[in-house]
């Protein structure tokens, strides 16, 4: 038995050619000894997302502590096969998983958080950031961009 394992970088339909020789002792000419057609379907591992941009918004107000503000993301695979991605974004937001492993059509809700505590400076203004979601073994990336805003009662 004989096991292949194919990557590419792009998608769609690809076949080769495969040919199996043989030398025999001293011989430097080649026997063919067995010849096959394989073909196979490259996919991009892709997700799908209920909102494409999570927008958070932060009021100050006076003798209140600031505090993280929490939403959620449904994630879809809509690939064929099953996916497996490392997720990754930076501060002030926050991921409650930095993994996820999903089935064709199958959905997994990711909490993300943004800290608003950030900024220090008591300006309002907006962080942008993103999450980005990046597929073992592949290079295609999928992301969400993420943007906080926060608002002082600047005069």
């Amino acid at each position: 038995m004989f096991q292949f394992r194919a990557e590419s970088q792009k998608k769609g339909k690809i076949c080769e050619e495969f040919i199996m020789t043989s030398q025999i002792g001293n011989d430097r000419k080649t026997h063919e000894i067995f010849k096959t057609r394989i073909e196979g379907e490259f996919i991009h591992p892709t997700l799908s997302f209920n909102m494409k941009e999570i927008y958070f918004k932060y009021s100050w107000e006076k003798n209140i502590n600031f505090m993280r503000i929490y939403k959620n993301l449904e994630v879809t695979c809509s690939s064929q096969q099953n996916v497996s991605f490392t997720l990754k974004t930076q501060e002030p937001f926050e991921l409650g998983t930095d993994t996820l492993k999903l089935l064709p059509g199958q959905k997994e809700t990711i909490r993300v958080s943004f800290d608003p505590s950030f900024k220090s400076d008591r300006m309002s203004g907006k962080q942008a950031g993103k999450i980005t979601f990046s597929p073992d073994n592949h290079p295609h990336k999928e992301i969400v961009d993420l943007v906080g805003e926060v608002c002082f009662p600047n005069i």
